[in-house]
């Protein structure tokens, strides 16, 4: 075999290892602001293969400590619900990992979830962002 077939062949791999991963994800479409208390509802959690979700702090584009956690089973896991044991005081991350948890930046998915938080006014605000 030829350098380049194994070049070839190496990127066909790791191709076709991103595919896989991509079937990973959150359907987490709720585009409004989560009240703010001990459960996270994350709804539907579709995994490759069993899992973990991982509920992080998140400010400032950080990710902060685990605030807790669920295992998912390999497909699609519906109504998804994290209980973080107390009222987060940032916004949070949803992270999907396939198999034992890692660090974020290994993740199969992820998710911001801005909390609703009243503000000086009594206004509602916050929101979400996906990152599938």
């Amino acid at each position: 075999m030829t350098n380049k077939s194994l070049i070839a062949l190496t990127a066909a791999a790791g191709l076709f290892g991103t595919v896989a991963a991509a079937d990973s994800y959150f359907t987490y479409i709720d585009n409004a602001p989560q009240q703010a208390d001990a459960v996270i509802e994350l709804g539907e959690v579709v995994a490759d293969s069993a899992g973990t979700v991982v509920i992080y702090d998140y400010n400032g584009g950080e990710f902060g400590e685990i605030l807790g956690s669920v295992e998912v089973g390999a497909g699609a896991n519906t109504d998804v619900e994290v209980n973080v044991g107390a009222r987060p005081l940032f916004d949070v991350a949803a992270v999907l990992y396939l198999g034992e948890p890692t660090t974020p930046d290994m993740a199969a998915a992820w998710v911001e979830i801005e909390l609703m938080d009243m503000g000086m006014d009594g206004d509602e605000t916050g929101d979400t962002t996906a990152n599938n």
